[in-house]
């Protein structure tokens, strides 16, 4: 499997001699489904998210069944989570047979799964909202699973050099979904996160799991990309500016760990699956610097969310 996954890399992101084919990609991956559950897991996020096709969710949900019944225990889970199935065995992805998941994806609502709640106005100036129950408690729990054995140390955009590298300011874990590392799970919150702002998936960086124990924090800081340092001119050229931010709470069971505005005199402190959405730059796309925000230490417990980050215009396939 991994010859094949280099291949699908090259294909995806090109390499020194050829450019990304994403089509091609797809092709690969979708030819391996047959034999391979993760691939036919991963044509289901290609699908989703539109790699080297139409994005089509009835795609992605029937590649994700056929990993289910190839015996793929994660894309069980997934299924699971997106059908908010409670039975004990559905959900450990310890119940076998083919009749049983086809009946699982038969009964997800596609619309349902990707159709967040309403948002609740928080302030206009900066444009902050909340959007309660924004993940349902199941595929809270599958995206905290999913990330647990994929944690590292936190990473931030440095402007004296450029370079994105660990510092201080920065002590919780993440768990950075790239497209070969995101599931179809993961898309579907890309889609309410589209759908709850307007900014098509396409403009979405690849999100990130965060985990925070206690002590550990992420020190005041903006999410907008400075136009004003050198080292990011680069940057917002190829990808644009992060115009808005969406913190998603996969747990509750700690105290502290807020995420709080300073210069707003506000803190934000979600129960499960509870989300905020903040924009980071003014109507007229200048970074806002009434967004500085931090994400607090928890006291007790051990905190996680999911960060997504909207750009201004479409994202490299990453």
């Amino acid at each position: 499997m991994a010859d094949e996954l280099a291949e699908l890399q090259i294909l995806l992101l090109g390499d020194e001699r050829t450019g990304p084919d994403p089509g091609g990609a797809y092709r690969y991956c979708a030819q391996l489904a047959g034999r391979d559950a993760k691939f036919a897991a991963l044509a289901g996020v290609f699908a989703a998210q539109g790699v080297g096709r139409v994005a089509d969710w009835n795609a992605a949900l029937d590649f994700l069944t056929q990993a289910a019944i190839m015996g793929d225990r994660a894309a069980r889970r997934q299924l699971a989570a997106l059908g908010a199935r409670k039975e004990e065995r559905v959900v450990s992805g310890e119940a076998g047979g083919e009749q049983l998941w086809r009946r699982v994806r038969a009964e997800i609502d596609i619309d349902l799964m990707l159709t967040p709640p309403g948002a609740q106005l928080i302030a206009e100036s900066p444009s902050i909202r909340v959007i309660k129950g924004f993940a349902s408690p199941q595929v809270s729990a599958w995206l905290v699973r999913a990330a647990q054995n994929r944690l590292q140390d936190g990473m931030v955009n440095d402007a004296a050099t450029g370079q994105v590298r660990v510092h201080q300011m920065r002590t919780a874990k993440y768990a950075p979904l790239n497209i070969l590392m995101k599931d179809v799970a993961t898309l579907a919150m890309q889609e309410r996160a589209a759908r709850a702002t307007g900014i098509l998936l396409a403009q979405h960086e690849p999100p990130n799991v965060i985990s925070y124990q206690p002590g550990q924090q992420f020190e005041p800081h903006y999410d907008f990309v400075d136009p004003t340092v050198a080292h990011f001119q680069m940057e917002l050229m190829l990808q644009g500016q992060r115009i808005a931010t969406i913190v998603t709470y996969l747990n509750d069971d700690f105290d502290g760990a807020e995420t709080a505005f300073p210069r707003l005199n506000w803190k934000f402190r979600g129960s499960l699956g509870d989300a905020i959405v903040f924009y980071n730059v003014t109507p007229d796309g200048k970074p806002d610097p009434r967004t500085l925000h931090a994400g607090l230490p928890p006291t007790r417990g051990r905190k996680w969310v999911l960060s997504q980050w909207l750009r201004d215009r479409a994202q490299p396939v990453l």
